[in-house]
């Protein structure tokens, strides 16, 4: 499901891919995963846990719940390898220089964006790395339009779909 950015504190079961920071007055937070400088108790994007069973701090976790504003009531989660964060190499193909320069470079301002970056494959290719919020149509319309290859898209709230 694609979300809109009301969307996101009006969907009932969201799906949020993190790490578990602990904020100084031990309310744990999911941020999303990043450099050691990324995952602070203010980061903007960071959604409050709570529940009966939540993952430790310092774990890197896909949490399921109810989200009210930036808060979590958690139903269940289950450990998350690194390799699924931003800043692990995508198993994608990915494309040429001059593509990924110019694609960096037509990103439009004002979307729910973490981080982004171009790096590098393992075939030596390049792709343009989208870290957001949650991904809007608008988002998705704009990938579309990219060279093929060009963008791999992480989300860190995706709308899930009730059993």
């Amino acid at each position: 499901m694609i979300l809109n950015s009301t969307d996101v504190e009006r969907v009932s079961t969201i799906r949020a891919i993190g790490t578990v920071v602990m904020r100084d007055d031990s309310q744990p937070l999911l941020v999303p995963t990043g450099p050691p400088e990324l995952e602070l108790e203010d980061h903007p994007f960071a959604v409050e846990l709570h529940g009966r069973d939540l993952p430790p701090s310092g774990a890197r976790a896909a949490v399921d719940g109810e989200l009210t504003g930036r808060s979590l009531h958690v139903t269940q989660w289950r450990p998350e390898p690194g390799s699924t964060s931003a800043w692990a190499i995508p198993d994608v193909v990915g494309t040429d220089r001059e593509i990924t320069d110019g694609v960096i470079g037509r990103i439009p301002e004002g979307w729910p964006l973490i981080s982004s970056g171009i790096i590098t494959t393992a075939a030596s290719k390049r792709v343009v790395v989208l870290e957001v919020d949650h991904a809007t149509p608008e988002i998705h319309d704009w990938i579309r339009k990219q060279p093929s290859g060009s963008v791999h898209l992480i989300t860190f709230l995706t709308a899930r779909l009730n059993d």
